[in-house]
């Protein structure tokens, strides 16, 4: 698993550099996302793409076809071709993941999630937001969650790091205590 994710960690690199500007990076997200969900929800297509067995030159034939049909961006068609004479097109749905979060440190974006009992209010969400912004100096956007497991609090994932604001690490952590006395 390591091995791939370096690959498709290069592979979207690759293509970060290769795009001349903001609305062009956007494209290529589009059609990574597109291709990605298009080959996971279509099981012939799936099947030509990764079998062994179908040469690549019919793999490229194909997806000549079909690349215009779904709209692909000329980059993001000789990316595919690359792909697939490199025996890597498998790859596909990691390097759409490593390009989103290449995209994100990019534009100095941090995702996480924040997990709460029920769902917040605007306001509230905002603010927790807000201050993970500026604490961590990027902006962070969160997806927010519900976890009845917590109890109460919340619980934020973001950049690596987890705060753990929730009832239940609480009664662990004086739980904990109380065993240690």
């Amino acid at each position: 698993m390591a091995i791939r994710r370096s690959l498709a960690k290069r592979y979207s690199k690759a293509l970060v550099a290769s795009a001349k500007n903001d609305a062009e990076l956007d494209t290529i997200m589009g059609d990574l996302k597109n291709l990605a969900r298009t080959i996971d929800s279509n099981t012939e297509l799936k099947e030509a793409l990764l079998s062994p067995v179908v040469l690549a030159a019919s793999k490229a034939s194909l997806m000549k076809q079909l690349g215009p049909m779904m709209g692909l961006s000329p980059l993001v068609q000789r990316f595919v071709d690359l792909l697939i004479s490199a025996h890597r097109i498998d790859y596909i749905d990691a390097i759409t993941e490593t390009f989103s979060e290449d995209l994100d440190a990019k534009r100095g974006l941090l995702r996480g999630e924040l997990f709460s009992t029920v769902p917040m209010s605007e306001g509230s969400f905002a603010l927790v937001q807000g201050a993970l912004s500026k604490t961590m100096g990027k902006k962070v956007m969160l997806a927010q969650k519900t976890d009845s497991g917590l109890l109460g609090g919340i619980q934020v994932r973001v950049g690596g790091m987890i705060i753990d604001g929730s009832l239940r690490s609480r009664l662990d952590s004086m739980l904990e205590t109380m065993k240690s006395a």
